[in-house]
């Protein structure tokens, strides 16, 4: 678990993502999906099934590349003695592929880069990373 002070992980403010993302949310009939682009490619929009204020966010994967389709992500958030605890989970693969290892790999890079955010105000967007 990531030791963070606050519940900024779902901080509209957060400067950590792609220089080149985008991301927002949007109504569509009485669901709310949550798209994100990086650079060129193709959206990847996130249905929330599930949102509890500071607390739980889980997210169906409606459209992205075709391992993700399907799949869920939660973010459940834990305070204690003024730090925030973050457990992350991508549930629901079919398969163990090297794109399911290298989306493990880039799942800890994006908590790594939330951790900097929280602890100095600068994340690490996907396009500075060096390794």
């Amino acid at each position: 678990m990531l030791r963070l002070p606050g519940s900024l992980l779902l901080s509209p403010k957060r400067r950590d993502w792609p220089k080149s993302g985008q991301r927002h949310c949007r109504s569509k009939r009485s669901s709310v999906l949550s798209e994100f682009r990086f650079g060129d490619e193709e959206p990847t929009l996130m249905k929330v099934i599930e949102l509890e204020n500071a607390k739980r966010l889980v997210w169906h994967c409606v459209d992205s590349e075709p391992e993700w389709v399907g799949t869920d992500v939660s973010f459940d958030l834990k305070e204690e003695n003024g730090k925030t605890s973050v457990l992350l989970k991508h549930m629901n693969w079919r398969e163990v592929t090297e794109y399911f290892r290298s989306c493990n790999y880039n799942w800890a890079m994006f908590l790594y880069s939330l951790k900097a955010y929280c602890e100095a105000g600068e994340g690490l967007p996907y396009q500075k990373r060096t390794f």
